[in-house]
């Protein structure tokens, strides 16, 4: 059977390299922590899920439409800081990295309060 150019030029999957490679490292008797396919072969740690559980509580009252103005601000506010921190305080290079305008960055550091300095972690 002779495939397509298209189908020829598919490359093999990427996720089932990584999983095939842990599933060799641990026949050879590695201990190996597979992030491939398929699920997790440990649980979420407690403290994870009580964070994700508090991050995502509801404000009685509140609207769909504020409760959701509330936490893309505050993903925005931590996402520009860790950015920041990346870039050790670099407006240019952190806009770089995030394929943004500089202006536009500097713009978000500023609507959130953040100054050169302000971008240790919280």
């Amino acid at each position: 059977m002779q495939l397509s150019s298209r189908a020829s030029s598919l490359t093999p999957s990427l996720t089932l390299s990584i999983d095939s490679k842990a599933k060799a490292m641990k026949s050879e008797g590695i201990d190996v922590c597979g992030f491939g396919a398929g699920e997790p072969d440990f649980d979420t740690p407690e403290h994870i899920k009580a964070a994700a559980i508090e991050a995502f509580q509801f404000e009685p009252g509140k609207t769909y439409r504020e409760t959701r103005a509330r936490y893309d601000a505050e993903f925005e506010r931590r996402f520009v800081k860790w950015l920041l921190g990346r870039h050790g305080g670099n407006v240019s290079a952190a806009a770089r990295d995030a394929k943004m305008d500089r202006k536009h960055l500097h713009d978000m550091a500023k609507k959130h309060g953040l100054r050169s300095g302000d971008h240790e972690e919280d």
